[in-house]
């Protein structure tokens, strides 16, 4: 898997159970999502501060920030898993920076480790290099 795996069957769990948090937070920020897509439309887009305040902040602040800060703070190694790059790091990553783009940039203050770990994996030089050499897609 292109040298992305975990080394052991305990660090694959920790993997998986990492990655389904990220989708349970997902299912949880669905509401906001829906109001953000169509806030093109007007009656939308006066909801999504709304629902900025009550499910995107409460939910980053509470389900999403504090068990990867927790984990990159045990973990010491600037990984999630284990002490190189895997594939989880790229899908939180890649949601923390849905997060970051979408969202309002001030609720990820007191994950400092989060961000941080966001920037190394979105700058990682084999990642960077594949995106520059990957073909490019209509999705």
């Amino acid at each position: 898997m292109l040298g992305l795996e975990a080394k052991t069957v305990e660090e694959q769990a920790l993997c998986d159970m990492y990655a389904e948090h990220a989708q349970d937070v997902f299912e949880k920020l669905r509401p906001w999502v829906i109001t953000f897509t169509r806030c093109i439309m007007k009656e939308y887009f006066e909801q999504r501060e709304k629902r900025t305040q009550e499910v995107f902040i409460p939910v980053v602040k509470q389900d999403y920030g504090p068990i990867f800060e927790k984990r990159l703070k045990e973990n010491e190694t600037g990984f999630l898993v284990g002490d190189h790059v895997t594939w989880v790091d790229i899908f939180i990553a890649e949601f923390t920076d849905k997060l970051l783009t979408f969202g309002p940039n001030e609720v990820f203050e007191n994950f400092p480790l989060l961000k941080k770990h966001h920037q190394k994996i979105v700058n990682y030089p084999t990642l960077q290099e594949h995106l520059k050499t990957r073909p490019d897609y209509v999705f």
